[in-house]
Order: structure tokens, then C-alpha cells, then sequence
């Protein structure tokens, strides 16, 4: 198989960082700030982009190119001066963004922040909800970089039968209100046919 020329490689990886919308989600981002180097395969990213999230995006665009033996990632997470955060604006945004995700268990998830790179740990119950909380963290801005360290330890089959109790209690609970009124039917016929048996009584 004849080896692609690096000029030809470094075409292909700028036209496709210029036509993947995960680049260009945010305003600030502009495809045309990432640098592009090739050496024998190799490519060199450059330049600025505002999320690890972006970064990562740039580093799969490249690799979906055809050619590329390996990859550089230079990229830097810088913000633009007004929008710069430190860590507790982090650490604030992360815990507000676990809470908003459907998939996740915030309460269960601790959160530490140094110099932008945030560290995830705790327990959860699926590979899902791991990959959930890493996927939450990574898309907001300020953030460098994350180290996903939350372990998957799925519930005991007693601790399953507790939550399905749970739903079963929770599931008779809702049906109170037509039990009381059923029951307020049953006392009122009985009042008006009080020589009836009660199993003659009307079900609703």
C-alpha cells in the first residue's frame, strides 16, 4: 500500500476539523485556530480551544483520516479573558451539571478540582452512569481535563428486591385515593340497603 504523502494528510485533517460541528459548537471555537503539522505520519495539533471536550474532538477528527499513524495533541484549554474561570466556578459548574443529567447519581459522586483538571470518585451502579459523569464534566468550559476515577459497583440482588419493594409500596400508595373513595361507596350502599349482604355490594 503506497504511503500517503504528509502534505496530502495535513489537507485532509484541517479540511476535516473545518467540517466537524463538534468543533465549531461553541462560538469562540474556530477550527481555523488549530494549528496542523504532519511528519511522517504524524500529526501536530496546535493552537487554543476553549473545553477538554474540543480537544478530544480535534483528536478524533484527525484520527478518522486515513494516513495518520499518530497524533500530537498541543491543543491548550484557554478561555477568552472575560470567561476565564477558577476552581470553585469549576467545581460549582461540574456539581450543576451532574445534577442536570438525567443518567447520573450526584449524590453518590465527589468532586475535586485542581488548576482546571477535575478528578470524579465515588460509586455508581452502571458503566453507563460512569460514562455519564465523564461526558457531563468534560463539555463545560473551563475545564482541562478529567480524570474519571468513579467505580461501577452494581446493587446486591437484595438491595434490587428493596427498590423494587420500594416501587411496589410507592405503586400502592398511588392507588389510596380510589381505595378511600371505593370504600366511601361501599359504607353509602350499605346505608341504603341495609338488608343486603355486603358481598352483594357494587364494585366501581
Amino acid at each position: 500500500m503506497a504511503r500517503i504523502d504528509d502534505s496530502e494528510i495535513r489537507r485532509k485533517v484541517i479540511a476535516e476539523l473545518g467540517c466537524d460541528p463538534n468543533i465549531d459548537w461553541h462560538p469562540s471555537i474556530d477550527a481555523a485556530t488549530i494549528g496542523v503539522a504532519v511528519k511522517d505520519g504524524i500529526v501536530v495539533l496546535s493552537g487554543t480551544v476553549a473545553t477538554h471536550w474540543h480537544k478530544k474532538m480535534a483528536e478524533r477528527a484527525a484520527k478518522r483520516v486515513s494516513g495518520v499513524g499518530a497524533i500530537v495533541d498541543g491543543l491548550v484549554i484557554k478561555l477568552p479573558g472575560s470567561a476565564e474561570r477558577d476552581d470553585s466556578d469549576i467545581a460549582h459548574a461540574v456539581l450543576d451539571g451532574l445534577c442536570f443529567d438525567a443518567e447520573v447519581q450526584p449524590d453518590r459522586i465527589q468532586v475535586t478540582v485542581e488548576n482546571g483538571w477535575v478528578v470524579l470518585e465515588g460509586e455508581v451502579q452502571t458503566e453507563e452512569q460512569k460514562s455519564a459523569a465523564g461526558r457531563a464534566t468534560r463539555q463545560l468550559m473551563g475545564v482541562k481535563g478529567v480524570t474519571n476515577g468513579i467505580e461501577v459497583k452494581p446493587l446486591p440482588r437484595a438491595d434490587v428486591l428493596s427498590v423494587a419493594h420500594a416501587h411496589a409500596v410507592r405503586s400502592r400508595l398511588n392507588r389510596v385515593p380510589h381505595l378511600l373513595r371505593r370504600g366511601q361507596l361501599e359504607q353509602s350502599w350499605l346505608a341504603r340497603n341495609p338488608k343486603c349482604p355486603r358481598r352483594a355490594v357494587p364494585r366501581s
